[in-house]
């Protein structure tokens, strides 16, 4: 059984400019008090100085995400996923770690995975791992901090709707009221938290 909270990590080093990128995703899946699954992300990419390799660049991307997960007390669950076999095979076990420049990060993941309830270690394809990899490729800049993504109220309310048809409350008049009502909250919040 998957557990609620994935973490996607990539890790980038471009020998032209002798720089190191990282990125990761963090998708935090929720029910609220109403029952209603709620989903929002968490991401950042930054910048390695100095001596680096891809494989330096990965496990900072994985050490960061894990960082942040318990830094947010996501520790119940924690599904990883990453495009590097190497980094995976090596957080379960399956392969040693005998690069010197490898070790310290990997006992440092190590301790930070130690903190989850449950964890789960998962290779996938460059093409599963999008969004992380295109944070470690993408434009960023030192010292960003983790961008929060706000649930999209839209599909929120959708579903809401779905729920409320489903139980036969469509035409019920103090239900329409209470609709009514949660809808005008809903486009209350997302004009306030987007902007608008």
């Amino acid at each position: 059984m998957s557990s609620p909270n994935k973490l996607f990590f990539d890790g980038a080093y471009d020998p032209m400019t002798r720089v190191g990128r990282y990125g990761y995703l963090i998708v935090v899946s929720h029910k609220n008090n109403t029952g209603l699954s709620m989903e929002h992300k968490i991401h950042k990419n930054g910048t390695i100085l100095g001596s680096c390799t891809n494989n330096i660049a990965e496990y900072t991307g994985l050490l960061e995400g894990l960082s942040t997960c318990v830094a947010e007390h996501l520790v119940e669950g924690l599904d990883v996923y990453g495009d590097s076999q190497l980094v995976i095979k090596q957080m379960l076990g399956d392969y040693q770690v005998k690069s010197d420049n490898l070790k310290e990060l990997h006992r440092k993941c190590v301790a930070e995975a130690a903190g989850f309830k449950k964890i789960s270690w998962n290779w996938v394809p460059r093409e599963q791992n999008k969004v992380a990899d295109g944070l470690s490729h993408g434009p960023w800049h030192e010292g960003d901090k983790p961008v929060t993504e706000l649930p999209d109220y839209k599909a929120m309310w959708k579903e809401l709707q779905s729920i409320l048809e489903k139980e036969g409350c469509d035409g019920d008049p103090e239900a329409d009221c209470v609709v009514g009502w949660l809808q005008d909250k809903m486009e209350e919040l997302e004009k306030r938290h987007l902007g608008k």
